[in-house]
């Protein structure tokens, strides 16, 4: 979780909340969001890797790179940002079903499963948790994500804080449209 939280934004029935650094100094993050579509519609949005360059902000490519089953992948993502260039990352990704109909998708760095792009930095620290789910009183559809990334090598620490709070933000607004 993010902990206590020094920011929030709230707009188009997305919220984002900032946690305060942890003890490595990274801004923990967590959105959530009302989307139109069902969980399963919005569960298929996520796992479709190689569409994440349409939706994810600053991605420039992104393909599947292992699937086994229903409930396990590793996708690889190239990131391009502001002040953070040429970035690329490997994500082992769990789905699970409950009988509550909650899907939850744990995704981390698994960044020895493919090898490095030597143009690149590979990221090692990312977490995310995704939780899915129809709420009960309103039956709406809610997506709750909390984030965790360092991109690795120098970054100024202005540039965090910006990708902190603009990223969660944009990649739920890109995702509810998508």
């Amino acid at each position: 979780t993010t902990g206590a939280e020094i920011a929030k934004c709230e707009k188009n029935d997305i919220t984002t909340y900032i946690g305060v650094p942890n003890e490595t100094g990274l801004r923990p993050t967590k959105s959530v969001m009302i989307v139109p579509q069902t969980p399963e519609e919005t569960l298929s949005a996520i796992l479709d890797f190689d569409q994440y360059h349409h939706w994810v902000p600053y991605c420039e490519n992104s393909s599947i790179v292992g699937r086994f089953g229903y409930s396990l992948y590793y996708f690889y993502q190239l990131l391009d940002m502001p002040l953070i260039k040429n970035r690329d990352m490997v994500i082992k990704v769990l789905v699970n079903r409950s009988i509550s109909n909650k899907i939850t998708l744990s995704m981390m760095a698994a960044p020895n499963h493919i090898d490095l792009d030597l143009d690149a930095v590979r990221i090692t620290l990312f977490k995310a948790n995704y939780a899915i789910y129809q709420d009960k009183t309103t039956g709406r559809t809610m997506v709750e994500m909390e984030n965790e990334v360092d991109p690795g090598g120098f970054i100024p620490t202005f540039a965090l804080n910006w990708a902190s709070r603009s990223q969660p933000f944009e990649t739920f607004t890109n995702l509810k449209a998508h």
